[in-house]
């Protein structure tokens, strides 16, 4: 039987949970509590339960993305291959089919693993691939002949959220990248106005890269936007440069940035200012019918 999850299950839940992803440990309130959180956002959970409690799946809306959702769950070890992650999936798609989603994705690190097998054996296809960059967080001496050129600002939220999204419209907007953030999400996401690292060039703000340092000395640049009338300029070198900069005073240990495999002018771009592929992200997607 598939149905909705309730604050009940969170005690089998949370052990099923715990014995197939090791590193990401819950206790039961915290398995709960990270289910309010999500369902804060949009998401819906469901529960596959026979003789006892097998497994979950848990849908959560992409930001930008109308009808696109993510998949993450799991179904008990002792319980694999006996046809409930089977169920589990054709009950959440059938639910889904009612709510106006038109694609579920799940990303792994290998087509090799288990998830990625049963989910191809069940219709899901590669949608994309993204590559995972990192560097170590060293300051980057400023190429002082365009230094004139150009400079780097913040703005009060009020500007800076509108702001960012209008940039990131004109940058983005057609492309297979682009994900679009509603105002409200960005308002949700961003800790603080001065992680919005806007570019000026001759008075005009013409990008703009988003920063964040994390609690586990991590740093990341997500995303990082020039628009189309001032690209080729080695403006988003130098807004590039400026981030890892900023960054690397708020003492982080290694700073990240993404870029679709396919995005080939944007990893020579990082590759050239010291990132190197840590891993790659398959994404996988089903289209419901």
């Amino acid at each position: 039987m598939v149905r909705p999850y309730e604050t009940a299950d969170a005690q089998a839940l949370s052990l099923i949970h715990n014995s197939v992803f090791p590193d990401d440990i819950f206790s039961p309130s915290g398995f709960d509590d990270y289910i309010d959180q999500l369902r804060a956002l949009g998401a819906a959970a469901w529960v596959i339960e026979e003789l006892t409690i097998a497994g979950y799946a848990l849908i959560v809306p992409v930001p930008g993305l109308t009808g696109i959702t993510e998949l993450t769950g799991c179904i008990a070890p002792d319980q694999q291959r006996q046809g409930l992650g089977g169920s589990l999936l054709s009950g959440l798609i059938t639910e889904l089919r009612e709510t106006g989603t038109r694609q579920i994705t799940y990303h792994v690190q290998s087509l090799d693993v288990p998830a990625a097998q049963f989910l191809l054996h069940n219709d899901f296809f590669v949608e994309h691939e993204e590559w995972l960059m990192v560097r170590e967080s060293q300051p980057i001496r400023m190429d002082m002949r365009s230094k004139n050129k150009f400079a780097t600002k913040t703005y009060p939220r009020g500007t800076a959220v509108p702001l960012f999204r209008h940039i990131y419209k004109q940058s983005f907007s057609g492309l297979p990248w682009d994900q679009p953030f509603a105002e409200d999400e960005v308002s949700d996401l961003l800790d603080s106005a001065e992680d919005l690292l806007f570019l000026t060039h001759e008075a005009e703000t013409v990008g703009v890269a988003w920063i964040r340092a994390n609690v586990d000395g991590t740093g990341v640049i997500e995303p990082l936007a020039i628009i189309p009338a001032f690209q080729n300029r080695g403006l988003g070198r130098a807004l590039l440069t400026s981030a890892i900069n900023v960054l690397a005073r708020r003492n982080v240990k290694r700073i990240e940035i993404g870029a679709w495999r396919d995005n080939k002018r944007a990893i020579h771009l990082y590759q050239s200012l010291g990132f190197r592929r840590h891993k790659t992200i398959t994404y996988l997607a089903y289209n419901l019918p």
